[in-house]
């Protein structure tokens, strides 16, 4: 092959070749957190923002545009960070804390932007739907803040439980802020409309009950 075997060794250390470099490289990040629920949420958080947010960009207001612009990366970063973890090794680990931090930006922009619009006047949605998106932005927000806190808490204490706090704080914000809006606009992505009347307020409300079986998977993402 383009590798050589046995391998160099120069000065005692193994010297190897740019394209075991890559492999290894590629075999690292395919390799992560892979669950059915981290799958079926990543899916249909991403197809939801690509297919029924990002095509309002050009054509919508410049507030509306920044605003899904920002939660498309927030996306992004939280597929990326369930995904890959720090104990997947020292160089993951830098990569998370950098797209940890970007992506936490990215959600409180959006947060901030949405909830403009919606006080602003400018949305479509009915009022109970609003109050609602409202409510959603403001869980995200809390379990951002939670998941910032214990992973400080991480670096300070070094403890256990704080990791585990860190990681059901972030998955919630991931099922908060991503999967769940997803879930919302599922009716509009399969029938083209959104639910008429209070229909789409109650199947928010559905989808938000801590007993429902959606909820309860969504803390097992990771």
């Amino acid at each position: 092959g383009m590798s050589s075997f046995p391998p160099k060794v120069v000065n005692g250390q193994i010297q190897v070749s740019w394209v075991e470099q890559v492999n290894v490289g590629i075999v690292a990040t395919l390799r992560g957190n892979l669950t059915p629920w981290w799958l079926f949420g990543a899916c249909l958080s991403t197809y939801f923002a690509a297919s029924q947010g990002m095509p309002r960009v050009p054509i919508d207001t410049p507030a509306m545009g920044f605003h899904i612009t920002m939660a498309f990366l927030f996306v992004l970063g939280c597929v990326w960070n369930t995904y890959h973890t720090p104990d997947q090794g020292p160089t993951l680990r830098k990569i998370h804390r950098a797209v940890g931090w970007f992506t936490m930006a990215t959600g409180f922009i959006s947060i901030v932007t949405g909830y403009e619009y919606i006080l602003a006047g400018r949305s479509s949605l009915g009022f109970s739907t609003a109050v609602l998106m409202m409510s959603i932005g403001a869980g995200q927000l809390i379990f951002q803040a939670l998941g910032i806190w214990f992973s400080t808490g991480i670096r300070c204490v070094r403890g256990v439980m704080w990791k585990e706090m860190h990681m059901t704080s972030m998955t919630c914000c991931f099922y908060m802020g991503c999967v769940l809006i997803g879930f919302n606009w599922l009716p509009k992505m399969i029938t083209g409309a959104m639910l008429p009347g209070r229909a789409q307020a109650n199947w928010t409300f559905f989808l938000l009950h801590p007993r429902h079986g959606l909820y309860q998977s969504g803390s097992r993402l990771q």
